[in-house]
Order: C-alpha cells, then sequence, then structure tokens
C-alpha cells in the first residue's frame, strides 16, 4: 500500500506540473494569437496604404502625361520615356513641356520666319536652310531628336550649351547629359522606360485622367461635407469658446 501511496502522489504531483506547463503553453499561444493579429493588421494597414500610394502614382503620372500630350500633340509614348531621360539629367517633366513649347515657338516662330536669333543659331550649329526645312516636316518628338543630334555635334561645350538654350530654353539645360552623351545611351534610357512599366499610350493615360478627376471630386465631396458640419457647428462653438475666454477671464481676476 505504501508503494501505491507513494505512487499516487507522484503522479498527482505530475499531474500538478502537467497542469502548470499547459496553462503556459496556453498563455503562450494567447499571446501568439494577440502579436499575430497585431502583426496582420499592421501588414494590412502596410499593404493599404501601399496601395492608395500606387493608385495615386499612377493617376498623378498618367494626368500629367495626358495633358502634357494634350497641350503640345506630342505622343503619350515618347512623353513618357523622355521624361525618364530629362530625370537622369535632374530635370523633370514639367521641364519636358517647356522644352517642347520652347522649341516649337523657335521651329514655328524663328525657323520658319528665319528669325535673326534662328540665323544665329544655324551658324552655331552649322546647319543649312535645307536642315531647317526636314525639321519642320516632321512631327515634334523627331524634330526634338534631330535636335539633339544636331547640338550633340557641336565641338564646344559652351556654345552649345548657349544654343541649347536658346532653342530649348532654360530647361534646355536639362538635357545636356543626354545631348553630350551617345545615340545609343539616350536611347538605352528610353528602352529603360519601358523595360520599368513606366511609359503610358494614350488609353492608359485617359484612365489615369479619369481617375485623377475621380480622386479630385472626392476630395472636394468631402471638403464639402466638412464645409457644411462647420457651418452647422459655428454658432455653437463660438458660443463655448466664448464662454471658456470667459471663464478663464474670471479666473484670473479672481487669482489676482
Amino acid at each position: 500500500m505504501a508503494d501505491l501511496g507513494q505512487a499516487t502522489l507522484e503522479l498527482k504531483t505530475d499531474n500538478t506540473d502537467l497542469d502548470k506547463g499547459l496553462q503556459g503553453a496556453g498563455e503562450s499561444v494567447k499571446k501568439f494569437g494577440t502579436m499575430a493579429k497585431v502583426a496582420l493588421v499592421a501588414l494590412g494597414a502596410s499593404v493599404g496604404a501601399g496601395l492608395k500610394d500606387s493608385v495615386q502614382h499612377y493617376a498623378d503620372l498618367g494626368d500629367q502625361i495626358g495633358k502634357i500630350a494634350a497641350r503640345t500633340g506630342v505622343a503619350h509614348e515618347f512623353i513618357s520615356e523622355f521624361i525618364h531621360v530629362i530625370e537622369q539629367g535632374g530635370g523633370s517633366a514639367t521641364d519636358l513641356e517647356t522644352v517642347f513649347m520652347k522649341f516649337n515657338t523657335f521651329l514655328q516662330k524663328d525657323f520658319a520666319l528665319g528669325t535673326a536669333k534662328a540665323t544665329d543659331a544655324m551658324e552655331l550649329m552649322g546647319i543649312t536652310s535645307a536642315d531647317v526645312t526636314r525639321l519642320l516636316g516632321k512631327p515634334m518628338e523627331e524634330a526634338l531628336m534631330d535636335m539633339i543630334r544636331m547640338l550633340r555635334n557641336m565641338s564646344d561645350e559652351n556654345t552649345q550649351a548657349e544654343v541649347a538654350m536658346m532653342v530649348l530654353g532654360k530647361a534646355g539645360r536639362n538635357l545636356l547629359p543626354v545631348i553630350r552623351g551617345t545615340e545609343e545611351a539616350m536611347r538605352d534610357t528610353m528602352l529603360e522606360a519601358r523595360q520599368l512599366g513606366i511609359v503610358f499610350d494614350r488609353e492608359s493615360a485617359v484612365a489615369a485622367e479619369d481617375l485623377a478627376d475621380a480622386m479630385d471630386e472626392l476630395a472636394k465631396s468631402q471638403l464639402g461635407v466638412k464645409l457644411a458640419i462647420g457651418e452647422l457647428m459655428a454658432p455653437t462653438m463660438t458660443d463655448f469658446s466664448r464662454s471658456v475666454s470667459k471663464i478663464i477671464g474670471d479666473l484670473g481676476n479672481f487669482i489676482d
């Protein structure tokens, strides 16, 4: 019987240890579950923020490219590729649009009319009237590529920079790294834009413009709700603010 009693005691002791172990394991599981929930919530928030950011970038860039295309008549794909090109020189999409506008003005006003400025540019670049005629007969994107090649052929960098700004405007400075590079490097950078998936065609740009418009309408409608709530609460908040100010003033007088 003594052996049976001892065995019973040991079994109870073992059960107690087992219960403690199971309880500890249960608490660990609960802690793990809580941590997992927190991690999932954080992951969900991160994914949500990332998706919102992606949508915003898509809308902003596509909308910008669409508007540049509408204002300049340049193809969406070329604009997309050349934004990537000009960014390598420290420029931006806004700079590129300025280049298009300035170059178009120089083509249609100076080159076409043979102004003194056009004559100076031709002499400095070493091009002829026939070269200018060919430029005038080409689409904007092709004419710009030809102009970059003409500027690239200039040996003196100071004169090159001067003519680039004369023909392409001040933003043309951001194209100097491209002008002074090779044709292959420029083409590779344009190809890289396609490989990176940052080239918009007309259809995708229109979709992005529609999204940007819808997001703008949503933001304005939210602002409208805020203004309506503000107008509704204005009288109450005015009375409340004045009451609090009076109480603070009375308290100050009492302390004095």
